[in-house]
């Protein structure tokens, strides 16, 4: 059993890391809500960053990770039939449970998409890429669906 001595850095040391990977995060996030709030960005700002990160900013980071990442590191069946079927999973128990609820297909068909489609490149990637560094990511860009 450790001593109560040693409690207060074993919490720094969980604490730290998490605080410096997430908290910038929800940082920039609080930040755009605060600009949408008080209207300092406009009404199209929201639409025009995510052009820019879905357009620019992550394909290119997506593209120097691939760039740089060995062949032989990116075969990884495991990890592909893990997620393939993690999603699959995930749409069609959707579909059901919206079904179930008396949805249209229609509706039930784009919750199902949104289920099943992981958030890895907005905020997984890069905090991957905080967490791990970017000679360890190369497995959460096989995960990116375009």
């Amino acid at each position: 059993m450790s001593s109560p001595d040693h409690l207060p850095f074993a919490l720094s040391a969980l604490l730290t890391p998490l605080f410096t990977i997430i908290l910038p995060i929800f940082g920039l996030i609080f930040a755009g809500y605060v600009c949408r709030k008080f209207n300092k960005l406009g009404s199209t700002a929201a639409l025009e960053l995510n052009k820019f990160v879905v357009y620019l900013a992550l394909p290119a980071l997506l593209f120097n990770i691939m760039a740089k990442t060995p062949w032989s590191s990116l075969d990884q069946p495991a990890f592909i039939a893990a997620f393939g079927i993690g999603s699959a999973v995930v749409f069609g128990v959707t579909l059901i449970v919206r079904l179930m609820q008396s949805r249209h297909l229609a509706d039930a068909s784009i919750d199902r998409l949104n289920a099943a489609y992981p958030n890895t490149g907005f905020v997984g990637l890069p905090l991957c890429l905080l967490a791990f560094g970017k000679d360890r990511v190369s497995r959460p860009p096989l995960s990116r669906r375009s």
